[in-house]
């Protein structure tokens, strides 16, 4: 059995869940503590082999974990860690006494941490069909469309209020661009946490929606688009990550990720495969 314990919101809960489920073997489970949001869009799951107890409490499901990280560090039970560093890094195995193993790898927010067959097996599999369906929130269209998500929140102050991960509006504006010379008319639904202060993108010259709805129901309109602009932030990674397995192709980042304002990787995340990174400005 793999445990692990949820930690942040869907994006990263689903990369936790992502690099569980790949470590599986045989007919090992995974038990996740928590992971409600994960939950909200995911289930009814239909794979026996991933079980969730959601229904504890927060502080009861720390400790719990912390009892299980103690036992890991005694060897009484084995771990999922980290091994190696940079482009190195990878996660492995390390037995214990008895066959239960902790996920103790937190945040493997990176492609290499993760066997994509596996994932969609588990998760975005045939019987899960219906995440790629458009909300009923926005108005059909026949026009080609492409999500653009912008986050702000706590992006406008981290990793620092020097260097921000929050990407600034015009080069959301200069991909919109790019996207209509790529796709040609077509509609972007854009999905943030600000949207009602987006003076840029309200003005716009093409057909321009703001998406209102719930995490998941966000998450689940993102999946129903043909294109996407995205913001540093695992939760479009995912949307963007399902869609190029479908083929799509124009899926566009910002250059060096949330580290983009420091012009380098940050450790840790490394470029993805999928998607097409274009340099971000400082003073656009």
């Amino acid at each position: 059995m793999i445990i692990a314990r949820s930690m942040g919101r869907l994006g990263n809960q689903i990369f936790q869940v992502a690099a569980s489920a790949s470590h599986l073997r045989g007919r090992e489970l995974f038990l996740g503590l928590g992971f409600e949001e994960f939950l909200n869009v995911f289930a009814p799951l239909p794979v026996a082999r991933l079980r969730f107890i959601s229904r504890l409490g927060r502080q009861a499901t720390k400790r719990i974990f912390r009892v299980l990280e103690l036992c890991a560090w005694m060897r009484l039970v084995g771990q999922l860690s980290y091994s190696g560093s940079g482009k190195n890094r990878e996660i492995v195995r390390i037995a214990g006494m008895f066959p239960i193993y902790v996920l103790v790898a937190s945040y493997p927010n990176d492609e290499r941490y993760f066997d994509p067959s596996m994932v969609e097996t588990h998760l975005f599999g045939k019987n899960l069909s219906h995440l790629r369906a458009p909300s009923p929130l926005i108005a059909p269209s026949n026009l080609p469309r492409c999500f653009v998500h912008i986050r702000r929140g706590d992006f406008l102050h981290w990793p620092s209020k020097e260097n921000p991960a929050a990407v600034p509006e015009s080069w959301f504006i200069q991909e919109m661009l790019k996207m209509q010379q790529r796709l040609g008319e077509c509609e972007f639904v854009v999905i943030s946490d600000a949207s009602e202060n987006m003076a840029e993108i309200s003005g716009f010259p093409g057909t321009v929606v703001n998406f209102s709805g719930s995490y998941p129901e966000a998450f689940r309109e993102m999946l129903s688009c043909d294109a996407g602009i995205l913001s540093p932030s695992s939760f479009s990674w995912w949307a963007a990550w399902h869609l190029s397995r479908e083929g799509v192709r124009s899926l566009v980042a910002p250059l060096y990720w949330n580290n983009w304002m420091e012009g380098r990787w940050k450790e840790g995340i490394s470029e993805s495969s999928f998607l097409l990174y274009t340099v971000v400005e400082k003073n656009i």
